[in-house]
């Protein structure tokens, strides 16, 4: 089998640099991946090029060095040489450079150190460059996809044969556009049909069920259709035969008393926590060395310094030392209930909870867009509210959550007194936010 030959081309490289002369200038040699292509006397004593040229395949990464190889002292005069920064096809990059280490010495890899201008040891100026330095393509790794956490949601949908249908009558199920199932109604009184689909609980979902090709309309009789155990009173079905639902988030989430554990990268929060462990356990291991977070505080910290951006509450109270607040460092991030608790909401300082996500700004979503996942980050009535983002978090849908007192200060956003469940509550006009008590979850 033939290859096609490497490419190869010519690359100029100077190196900046200047000495102090000890019985004889300090010398160096230009090394590219290892091997010398030149070498140079510095007499000069203040910054000069030194100028080379490598041949070399322009679509790799290569290693340019500058070893210097005669340190020494002559007569009580200390020989050194500098070099303030190579340049590599017209890009220069300073011996300072993140890239740049300092084998000091003896050239064995013992003592190295990031880069610097003056080699007072001897040894070897090393620069690590990527092939856009030599006029290759700059090849990125791809972006690691945003861990989705799911869980599986049943759907039921009443059907039966329809007065026009001379036999059974096939339909099918998707969601968000996409096949989940079929089923036949052969009998001319209701039956439920039950399918299963895993879905992202944080966001909203589009339930669509029509009759499969060919099918006339009126042949299928559809009834109520029940997601995640709540019924939903379906529309009157479009001139296919099909009936299209648009379901909300919390329809999802639901009270999850039987639900299965989260799928999926995530952290988790536990009164029988600890924050010196990983928090990647919903529960404490058997020999006590690892399991969830114990605060939430602990758990943003993590979400900040991974690419984890996901943290389960288990029911408990939670006391807060400072408020929460939602930054720029927490673009993307989710604090949600454990969907194993019976009734897993949470509240901060009497506020109604809601699992929510800080936009790529850093500021909460606009209450008003479904789902609260918008990546919108105002609202032309003012939302959000100037100054500190506080986390706050709802009950699932259909819930009765108790609120306890608010600050006299505080009274809820205008664009969201329609709401259902209660609204988020900003500071009112010229008093300032007050902290919250604690956050805690109810069972």
């Amino acid at each position: 089998m033939s290859t096609s030959p490497q490419r190869t081309i010519d690359i100029p490289v100077v190196v900046n640099a200047w000495g102090v002369s000890a019985g004889q200038a300090p010398h160096f040699r230009l090394l590219v991946d290892g091997v010398m292509i030149g070498e140079a006397w510095v007499a000069a004593t203040s910054s000069t090029p030194y100028r080379f040229t490598a041949t070399l395949d322009p679509d790799q990464a290569h290693r340019i060095s500058i070893w210097y190889d005669n340190d020494g002292v002559v007569n009580g005069v200390d020989r050194n040489l500098f070099v303030g920064s190579i340049t590599v096809d017209g890009q220069e990059v300073k011996s300072t450079d993140a890239r740049a280490t300092y084998d000091k010495g003896a050239v064995d890899g013992k003592d190295v150190v990031a880069g610097q201008v003056g080699l007072y040891w001897g040894g070897l100026l090393s620069f690590g460059l990527g092939e856009e330095m030599f006029g290759g393509p700059l090849v990125r790794p791809p972006p690691k996809p945003e861990e989705v956490i799911t869980r599986p949601i049943p759907i039921t949908v009443e059907a039966a044969r329809g007065a026009s249908a001379t036999g059974p009558v096939r339909f099918k199920v998707l969601v968000d556009g996409k096949p989940v199932g079929e089923a036949e109604a052969a009998s001319g009184t209701a039956e439920r049909f039950t399918f299963g689909v895993t879905l992202d609980p944080s966001i909203a979902h589009t339930v669509r069920i029509l009759p499969v090709d060919g099918t006339p309309a009126g042949a299928l009789a559809l009834g109520a259709v029940t997601v995640n155990g709540k019924t939903q009173a379906p529309p009157a079905p479009s001139n296919d035969g099909s009936v299209t639902l648009a379901v909300a988030a919390p329809v999802f989430q639901g009270s999850a008393s039987d639900a299965a554990a989260p799928q999926g990268d995530a952290f988790y929060v536990a009164k029988n926590g600890n924050d010196g462990w990983s928090g990647r356990l919903a529960n404490p291991n058997a020999e006590g060395t690892d399991g969830p977070f114990a605060s939430l505080e602990r758990a943003q910290a993590a979400m900040r310094a991974g690419t984890v951006k996901t943290t389960y509450v288990r029911e408990g109270s939670y006391n807060l030392t400072n408020t929460l607040t939602l930054g720029a460092p927490d673009s993307g991030v989710r604090i949600l209930g454990y969907p194993a608790s019976r009734r897993s909401s949470a509240a901060a300082s009497g506020s109604p909870a809601s699992p929510m996500r800080a936009t790529a700004s850093g500021r909460p979503p606009c209450p008003r867009h479904r789902g609260w996942t918008s990546p919108s980050t105002a609202c032309a009535t003012g939302w959000p509210p100037r100054g500190p983002t506080t986390l706050r978090t709802r009950p699932p849908a259909g819930s009765s959550p108790t609120r306890a007192p608010m600050a006299p200060a505080r009274t809820p956003c205008a664009t969201t007194r329609a709401m259902s469940p209660p609204p988020i509550w900003c500071p009112a006009a010229g008093s300032r936010s007050s902290t919250p008590s604690g956050f805690r979850t109810r069972s």
